[in-house]
This record gives structure tokens, C-alpha cells and sequence, in this order.
């Protein structure tokens, strides 16, 4: 027994050392990220200084967005919170209540405030077992005593920083954040619950559940929420329905959903793309099929297909190879193919990318090279774009999409692209073509979206297509 329990003893205090090893990685991680932008940014070379973040970025195989929260949070402790840095490589505190401390403490101007609120939020966080809010709670009580001025200041700026993200999830689902005024929260949070009363009691969802129907309720106009029970009449007086498609189409919200024909035609369990969101199930893909109306392209045993005619791979109507600004047709199928920005770890929307020619587009002899085909046409967000045009960072894509990016330092990363859906591994036989090309024209002449030229349908493009031109 007394071994036992010495050998439990040991492992502990084995996994205490090692947390503390962990945070003491982190802080020279942080350090080493700070000072080699300080360092470059000292430098001779601008364009290098500018970009210098995305060779943090991809060293650490991170996103550009954490890398530049991984340096200000390295400048922070070495330059305005030194103890709580100093916490860290020791391992009193951990990195996510290093950080949330410094997001909490940092922006104090006046040095011994800051100084003094960095001391009294310390000695009640460090060594002691504290959540992240937990954590902001007791700095942000500090500051409210110590720095008042500043603490009304910050809950002024925190109005003007509201906002409201959606991001893709797991298993074809989506995440919902937000920063709103507690006031205005808590107006959104009783909203919710009300609707949550309007099924009646054989409704048989959660309240979790129905309340998260109640936020696309109102997204889409609706006050009410519908009932899911058996029941023809509700009990209650709500209508019946299932809630999701119902609201959906009362939104008049367009979404764009690349799949293989060979799903829909019901051969495949192939997943579809849901653009912004990821990957989504084969069934998932059918409901939303069922009164869609199709306005991108197919894919059919990996050959692009357009409504109305199916054509060769990487063919393109109306495409000018001798232009640069690619057709809509183009456009889309590049972006469609790409999903989002091409550069390492950045996960933009193809939809908000710029396209960038691999090969630099000669505009004075056009045909000497740089075509504005799929083969030489990437999707890159401007920030990225202007990375590559300056030739801090250069690329190279292979005859399949691959990307292979070399940084200024010598650094290497290979991107693939990720917009369509996993196509069969061998081509469909003859019975299913057939099946699948009257599909196709089933839809053209049903549907009426595209015209026998395989044109784009007249009006605006969606929202969420209209992308500005790059200046390159």
C-alpha cells in the first residue's frame, strides 16, 4: 500500500512538472515570436518587415490570425507585463490565464497603474486553480478599484466591439458567438426562451433544442416557433412543421452547396461542400436538393459540369485565357475548386479571396504566359496576395491544385485544394452516365436557372459573390 501510493505520488508530482515545463515553452515560444518581429522590423527590408508575422505563422504551423495573437501576447510580457511573463516561464500560471490577463491588464497607459493592477491580479491568480472567466473576473474587479477612469473607458470601446460570428463545426454543423451588451444579451436570451414555450408538450425537443430553432426562427422573420409533435392540429395553437427547412425558405437565404451528381442521382453516399460551413452528409445534401434552385456546378467522376452540357475538365465557356480578369464562370469554378485561400493555415472564404495568377499575367504580351486558366488561378485573400505579388513568398502549383509555397527564409508548405466534395475513386459505368446526363437536363429544363449556352443566370450575383477586383 505505502508503494502504491508512492508511486502515485511521483506520477503527480511528474504531471505538475511537466504543466510547468509546458507553460515554460510557452513563454520562451512567446518570446521568440516578439523578438524576431522586433528584429525584423528594425531591418532594411519593408516588405519583409510587413510579412514577417506569416513566417511566425507557418513556422508554428498556425493561422496568420493566431500567430499575430501569439506575438502581441510575446510583446505584452516583455514590454508591459513583465511579472506575469515572468509567471509563466516558471510555470506558476498557464497560457490561457497568462493571456487572458494580459488581455485584461495590457492596455493600461499609465505605467504604475498598470504596474500595480498587474501585482494585485497576480498574487490572487497565480498558483491558485482558476477558470479563464474566473480569471478576467478578478482582474477586471482589480481594475474597477484601481483604474476606474480606464474601466469606463474599456466598457465604452467593448459597445462599439460588438459582434456576431457564425463558423463551420463538426458533423456538418455550425457554431454561433457573439459579443453583445449585457443588456442587449439578456434581451436575446429571454427572446429564446419565450419561443421555447410556444410547442406544446409533445413537442419532443429539448429546451436546448428549441431554443437554437427559436435563433433561425427569427433569423428567417418568424416570432413564433413551430411545433414538431405528431399531432395535425398543436394543442398549443403553433403551427406545424419541421422548423429547419420551413425557416429556411421563408429567410430567402441562397446557399451554395457543391456535390457530386452522383449523390443526388441517389448512386453514391458521397458528402457534399457547404460553402463557408465544410464538409456536410450525403442526406443532408438531398434535403437541401429538394427545393434548391442550382446555380453553380456538378461534379461528375471529377470532370467540372455545368447545367445543361457537361465539358471536358478545366474547360470554361466564355473563359479568355488572354485576359486578366477571369469570366464569372471562371471565377467560380476556381473558387468552387479552392474553397479558401490557398496560403498556409489561412482558412478565408474563396468567395472574399482575390483570384492571383501563379504565373504573373504579362499585360503587355498577354501571350508570352501568366493565362487566366484553373491551371494557373488560386484564390488568395488580399493580405496573402500581396505577399505573393511583392515576392516576400513564391508558389508553385502543380497540374492538380497542389500548392508548394517557399518563404523568405528558406521555409517550405504544400496546400491542397479543398472546395469540392471526395469523388468517386472510379468512374461511374455507362448506365449511371446516362442517368445522371438526364438528371442534368432534367434540372435545365425544370429549373430554368442556366440557359442552353451554359451562360450564368441574368441579375445580381449573390451577396456573398460580389468580390472586389484585384488591383494586380
Amino acid at each position: 500500500m505505502i508503494e502504491t501510493l508512492s508511486a502515485e505520488a511521483t506520477r503527480l508530482a511528474e504531471l505538475g512538472a511537466a504543466r510547468r515545463a509546458e507553460s515554460a515553452a510557452t513563454a520562451r515560444t512567446l518570446r521568440l515570436a516578439a523578438d524576431l518581429v522586433r528584429d525584423r522590423r528594425r531591418g532594411d527590408d519593408p516588405d519583409r518587415a510587413e510579412f514577417v508575422v506569416l513566417e511566425v505563422a507557418v513556422a508554428l504551423c498556425v493561422p496568420r490570425g493566431t500567430a499575430w495573437a501569439l506575438v502581441t501576447l510575446g510583446e505584452d510580457l516583455r514590454d508591459r507585463l513583465p511579472a506575469i511573463g515572468r509567471a509563466l516561464a516558471c510555470g506558476d500560471l498557464d497560457h490561457a490565464r497568462a493571456r487572458t490577463l494580459a488581455e485584461r491588464l495590457a492596455a493600461i497607459d499609465d505605467p504604475a497603474l498598470r504596474a500595480a493592477c498587474e501585482a494585485e491580479s497576480l498574487a490572487k491568480v497565480a498558483g491558485h486553480a482558476r477558470t479563464t472567466a474566473a480569471t478576467a473576473a478578478v482582474a477586471d474587479r482589480v481594475v474597477a478599484r484601481l483604474a476606474p477612469a480606464f474601466a469606463r473607458a474599456r466598457a465604452r470601446r467593448a459597445v462599439a466591439d460588438r459582434e456576431l460570428r457564425v463558423a463551420p463545426g463538426p458533423d456538418g454543423m455550425a457554431s454561433v458567438s457573439g459579443l453583445l451588451s449585457a443588456t442587449d444579451g439578456r434581451t436575446v436570451d429571454h427572446r429564446l426562451d419565450v419561443m421555447t414555450t410556444q410547442p406544446c408538450t409533445a413537442d419532443p425537443r429539448t429546451h436546448a433544442q428549441r431554443r437554437a430553432d427559436a435563433l433561425v426562427a427569427l433569423a428567417a422573420g418568424r416570432t413564433r416557433l413551430r411545433c414538431t409533435c405528431a399531432h395535425d392540429v398543436c394543442p398549443a395553437g403553433a403551427e406545424v412543421g419541421d422548423a429547419g427547412a420551413a425557416d429556411r425558405s421563408a429567410g430567402g437565404v441562397v446557399v451554395h452547396v457543391v456535390v457530386a451528381a452522383e449523390t443526388l442521382a441517389g448512386a453514391a453516399d458521397l458528402p457534399g461542400v457547404l460553402r463557408r460551413m465544410g464538409v456536410v452528409d450525403d442526406d443532408t445534401v438531398r434535403r437541401l436538393a429538394a427545393d434548391a434552385t442550382w446555380r453553380q456546378l456538378l461534379t461528375l467522376g471529377g470532370t467540372p459540369v455545368h447545367l445543361g452540357r457537361a465539358r471536358p475538365a478545366g474547360f470554361v465557356p466564355g473563359a479568355g485565357p488572354l485576359r486578366h480578369d477571369p469570366s464569372a464562370a471562371l471565377a467560380g469554378l476556381v473558387r468552387d475548386r479552392d474553397g479558401h485561400c490557398r496560403f498556409p493555415g489561412c482558412d478565408v472564404d474563396a468567395a472574399r479571396c482575390d483570384l492571383h495568377h501563379v504565373i504573373p499575367f504579362d499585360h503587355d504580351r498577354p501571350d508570352r504566359g501568366g493565362r487566366s486558366e484553373p491551371s494557373n488561378l488560386a484564390a488568395l485573400c488580399r493580405h496573402h496576395h500581396r505577399a505573393k505579388t511583392r515576392d516576400v513568398w513564391s508558389v508553385v502549383m502543380d497540374p492538380d491544385g497542389t500548392q508548394h509555397w517557399r518563404g523568405p527564409a528558406g521555409q517550405v508548405a504544400t496546400t491542397q485544394p479543398e472546395g469540392l466534395p471526395p469523388l468517386p475513386a472510379a468512374p461511374p459505368p455507362v448506365e449511371l452516365e446516362q442517368v445522371l446526363a438526364d438528371l442534368v437536363e432534367l434540372w435545365c429544363s425544370e429549373v430554368g436557372t442556366w440557359g442552353p449556352t451554359g451562360a450564368p443566370p441574368s441579375g445580381p450575383a449573390p451577396p456573398e459573390l460580389v468580390v472586389e477586383p484585384p488591383p494586380f
